[in-house]
């Protein structure tokens, strides 16, 4: 066989697997957002299902105020609450009275000044949703440097495909996303 023919047809099956995988990808990713979005529990339809299981925030009356009842994302609940009430985090690194959990925080004061001013300005699944969304996009960037500077650019598909799958693909990315 011809080795161009073989190359051409190596390139398009590679093409084929990526959009076919990437739609799976996407539909995780719709599925997930949504019910970060809505609290709607749509996330119990992804496949395969998150490694830890889901992880909600409680149905209190504190957290109908932030529209954040049975929303997912519930690690990002360790910034988002303590960053509502920004006078009163050294409450939350003593006992965690501030995250529907009650986890004490493990993040740092600037960390929780710097989304009191931006991400928790909106309701909590809407803050969820672009937290996750920002922390893919800036990996994105420095994903596509990196391979830039080592000048293998050839193979950043391939890269991401893998990274695609291994984060929106397989139990233990998905518990990442989940989690927020």
């Amino acid at each position: 066989m011809d080795p161009t023919l073989q190359r051409k047809i190596k390139k398009g099956l590679f093409f084929f697997f990526f959009i076919a995988a990437h739609i799976f990808i996407l539909r995780n990713v719709i599925l997930l957002s949504r019910d970060m979005l809505y609290g709607d529990f749509s996330a119990e339809k992804i496949f395969p299902s998150p490694v830890l299981g889901f992880l909600r925030i409680p149905d209190i009356p504190s957290m109908q105020r932030y529209n954040a009842q049975n929303r997912l994302a519930a690690d990002f609940a360790q910034i988002y609450f303590p960053s509502q009430q920004i006078d009163s985090l050294s409450e939350n690194y003593q006992n965690g009275t501030l995250d529907p959990i009650h986890r004490p925080s493990r993040y740092a004061p600037l960390i929780h000044y710097l989304c009191s001013i931006t991400f928790c300005r909106m309701d909590y699944g809407v803050a969820s949703v672009l937290h996750m969304s920002t922390q893919y996009v800036l990996f994105l960037i420095a994903f596509i440097i990196s391979f830039r500077f080592l000048n293998i650019e050839k193979v950043v598909l391939p890269g991401l495909l893998l990274t695609n799958i291994c984060l929106f693909l397989t139990p233990t990315g998905l518990s990442w996303f989940e989690r927020g």
